[in-house]
């Protein structure tokens, strides 16, 4: 048993000068120990090279993911179904209204994050999806802190252990308020071209209506005027092209 007045193991890590002179990681440990009433120390010197590498490809590969996420606009999850926690990306956060850093939540506090006409149907799925076994994929709109109101779209599978019963989910988040402001703008878009086409066509039959009431009365009495036995003989063709041009006009308007 080491003396307990004696100091800890000390472990640092430290670049040494190579034969080439080139440095060199290296990880050094140091421990004091007492032997025949002399306090030693004793270091262990150990090349961790290979081990800075592999570190350096994993910062990177977590810095692209976060940056991928963060132009996409997406983050992911793990639903751990035991402890009923869930832990998120670095850019989740972000698509709650909420800084970096700030999610390591149980469900309870995601769920009341949800806009409370779609908690019914979020909790739904969800527990489906447990209960099941299955994927899931809902959309739904979550409040921020600052009031405003965002659509995420929530797509999901389920992990079963060794059991076979599901053990926990994983998962994506994206934001799609840009898809439903625009789904919303083609509705309301399209309703308003139907109003205008309703109108029209009430414009075009009060109009018919209106011409074509003051016109048959012309077209009767012209007929009228054709078949007057006493009318002079050149009066004919002039009432005629009248009676003529009248049926045409009503025609176009009757059409």
């Amino acid at each position: 048993q080491p003396d307990p007045g004696t100091r800890p193991t000390k472990r640092s890590a430290l670049n040494s000068p190579d034969k080439d002179g080139s440095l060199v990681p290296i990880e050094l440990n140091i421990a004091p120990i007492e032997t025949d009433g002399m306090r030693r120390f004793v270091g262990i010197v150990r090349d961790i090279s290979e081990r800075r590498i592999v570190e350096e490809e994993l910062r990177a590969s977590r810095e692209r993911f976060a940056l991928s996420q963060k132009f996409a606009n997406v983050g992911t999850f793990e639903h751990d179904l035991d402890s009923n926690r869930v832990y998120f990306s670095e850019q989740m956060p972000v698509l709650f209204g909420l800084s970096q850093g700030e999610m390591d939540l149980p469900y309870s506090e995601i769920v009341a994050m949800v806009h409370p006409q779609d908690r019914r149907r979020f909790r739904a799925a969800h527990r489906a999806s447990i209960r099941n076994g299955t994927d899931f994929d809902l959309e739904y709109r979550v409040l921020w802190p600052d009031g405003g109101v965002r659509w995420p779209r929530s797509i999901g599978h389920v992990i079963a252990a060794a059991d076979d019963l599901p053990a926990r989910r994983i998962g994506i988040v994206r934001d799609v308020t840009a898809d439903k402001e625009a789904e919303e703008a083609l509705r309301r878009a399209k309703e308003d071209a139907d109003r205008g086409n309703h109108a029209k066509s009430e414009f075009l039959s009060a109009m018919s209506h209106e011409l074509r009431t003051p016109l048959n009365a012309i077209l009767g009495f012209a007929q009228l005027m054709q078949i007057d036995v006493e009318a002079p003989l050149e009066h004919f063709p002039i009432i005629h092209s009248h009676i003529q041009r009248r049926r045409s006009s009503s025609g176009i308007l009757w059409v």
